[in-house]
């Protein structure tokens, strides 16, 4: 059954596949794991702040990444304060929210359109490709990485939503996208691209599309490239650190070879070599079940969705030459030829019928002359 936005139950079914599959994996060794060095600072400061002493902290913290500190203060209040002997805790709900964000991805991939066994596996990928461990298992990354890509899907979800409304959408949908455009903006900045090509695109689809009241649409989006304008200049000032610069955009140039080895090239077998040596049985077993699963939803998803042609109503185009040149086979196919007294006119069956001459003269056609009588032909050789 399909929802208002064109999703189905058999799409909330596979985001939650893929939730659950990615916490199992993920939360498998949450015992084990203890934490990175840059936590320990988060972890000694942080649980001596008072809610009181929260906004100067937020306030004085990198400008640009002023939320950044709220997620660790709630973070470490979901243990009592007392992180260093909860980290299993902290683990555990690292990986839900790992889970929350491939569940996201593949949602997003239905919206856009994405076939569902292509969208299935696409976030599996996404989900479970080996690169930066760091990000599942260092709890300083759930807001430095983990939150700004969630309240990043979650902006380019309502953007989807609204493109495939074609229209301005009410006060419920406004309020969303504006807390994922906020909190994706403030939390870390490497998002800040994305949101703008977002913003970009949508409101040109609305102002070429002409949507119902995009006058509106558009001048809220004035509001949202104000704050990400006071964002550029918050991030360029000299307290930053590190600051946005003209240098930051040679460095991205740079970069981009650098993000195409770390994922799938040489850096990426480098990194990959120690996990792979460190692997055990039960590592490989639960990797190839959560594969396994994954691509037979895939399969099953493939086998069960209905041709193109039937699932719009429409017949099939005929294949062969022979079937494109039948001609109907039932009467209510024909198309009668109607005659002044309302009946059919027989179709003539055999070729003499098909080119006979009316051998009548009722049914000759007389050439009239002007004096109602046949016109002579002149004899022009006679004259």
């Amino acid at each position: 059954m399909k929802q208002p936005l064109g999703l189905s139950r058999c799409d909330g079914l596979a985001a939650a596949l893929l939730w659950a599959a990615t916490v199992a994996v993920f939360a498998a060794g949450a015992g084990r794991l203890g934490f990175y060095y840059d936590d320990g600072e988060w972890m000694i400061s942080m649980p001596a702040v008072r809610l009181a002493g929260l906004w100067p902290l937020l306030a004085e913290y990198i400008p640009g990444r002023n939320l950044f500190p709220l997620w660790q203060y709630l973070l470490y209040g979901m243990v009592g304060g007392d992180p260093a002997g909860h980290l299993t805790a902290l683990h555990l709900f690292q990986s839900v929210l790992d889970g929350l964000v491939v569940a996201g991805f593949f949602l997003l991939l239905r919206l856009l359109l994405l076939p569902g066994p292509a969208a299935l596996l696409a976030a599996g990928l996404f989900g479970f490709w080996p690169i930066h461990g760091e990000t599942h298992f260092w709890h300083t990354s759930l807001g430095a990485n983990m939150l700004p890509v969630l309240f990043t899907i979650a902006f380019a979800l309502t953007s989807a939503a609204a493109v495939r409304r074609r229209a301005t959408p009410g006060w419920a949908w406004w309020l969303l996208d504006a807390l994922a455009f906020l909190g994706a903006l403030f939390t870390y900045d490497q998002v800040a691209l994305v949101l703008l090509g977002m913003l970009v695109l949508r409101l040109a689809l609305a102002l070429r599309e002409r949507w119902d009241r995009h006058w509106l649409f558009a001048a809220a989006h004035l509001l949202y490239l104000a704050v990400l304008a006071f964002w550029v200049k918050v991030r360029m000032a000299p307290r930053s650190s590190p600051p946005l610069s003209t240098g930051a955009w040679r460095l991205l140039l740079a970069n981009i070879p650098a993000t195409i080895s770390d994922t799938f090239g040489r850096l990426w077998l480098r990194q990959l070599a120690p996990l792979l040596q460190r692997a055990t049985l039960g590592d490989w077993a639960l990797a190839l079940l959560v594969a396994s699963a994954l691509t037979g939803l895939a399969v099953w998803l493939l086998w069960r969705q209905p041709p193109p042609d039937a699932a719009s109503g429409r017949r099939p185009l005929p294949d062969t030459a022979s079937e494109r040149l039948a001609l109907p086979d039932t009467a209510s196919e024909r198309l009668p030829l109607p005659d002044t007294a309302g009946r059919r006119l027989p179709i003539p069956d055999t070729a003499s019928e098909r080119l006979a001459i009316p051998d009548t003269a009722s049914e000759r056609l007389p050439l009239p002359d002007t004096a109602g009588r046949r016109l002579p032909i002149p004899d022009t050789a006679g004259r």
